[in-house]
């Protein structure tokens, strides 16, 4: 079940399932109808914000949605962190989430890119990290070993109050179920408090997006 191409029947999708407290739209946020398009999709109590995978320009929509107080999902390479953070400087009451703990390059060569833009995102209190996607991130077959030293640099420059678990439910399906994607986070992070377990799984989550919590 791929994730609907029109953010309405993704919403409509997200609205006949009970469990999904909140939902975060793909669109366009350099169509000129962008504010038309909010307000409609702002008909369902449960859109939260919009997905963006950064280009080589900062978005024309990001004012829309710091305005309308809607969350900002963000997909982007190292090479993409100074647009983003540019992006958190104008816009300080954008909440921004690093999606895909910002696309480390895992397992391949070594570089210091990754680790410092994502400090110096961290710098700024309006942007979180989330680590979603983490078993399509290894060149290979995932590996909470692998894993671990990222999850270690977000959880450090962030904390667990602004880190949290992203399940890929519905684009994943049917190459992976979420529980997957829970196991490849749960062995990254390693044995953790009870309260740091709780913010990763869902208090940030539920904070950022305005949605009662759900603890696996």
């Amino acid at each position: 079940m791929p994730e609907p191409a029109d953010p309405r029947d993704f919403l409509a999708l997200a609205n006949r399932h009970d469990f999904v407290k909140g939902a975060v739209a793909r669109v366009d946020l350099d169509d000129p109808g962008l504010k038309t398009l909010l307000d409609e999709l702002a008909r369902s109590a449960k859109f939260r914000g919009v997905f963006w995978r950064l280009g080589d320009s900062i978005p024309r929509g990001l004012a829309d949605l710091q305005q309308r107080r809607l969350a900002l999902d963000l997909q982007l390479k190292p090479a993409q962190f100074p647009p983003a953070i540019e992006m958190a400087r104008r816009f300080p009451e954008l909440r921004m989430a690093i999606v895909h703990l910002g696309s480390p390059d895992v397992g391949g060569t070594a570089s210091d890119d990754w680790a410092n833009g994502m400090a110096v995102l961290a710098r700024h209190r309006q942007v979180v990290c989330k680590a979603s996607d983490l078993i399509h991130l290894s060149l290979g077959r995932w590996s909470g070993a692998e894993l671990r030293p990222y999850l270690q640099h977000v959880l450090a420059e962030f904390s667990p109050a602004r880190v949290m678990f992203g399940s890929g439910w519905p684009s994943g399906l049917p190459d992976h179920i979420w529980k997957e994607t829970l196991a490849a986070f749960t062995q990254a992070i390693g044995p953790q408090k009870m309260e740091v377990r709780e913010e990763l799984l869902g208090g940030a989550a539920a904070r950022f997006y305005g949605v009662e919590a759900m603890i696996p």
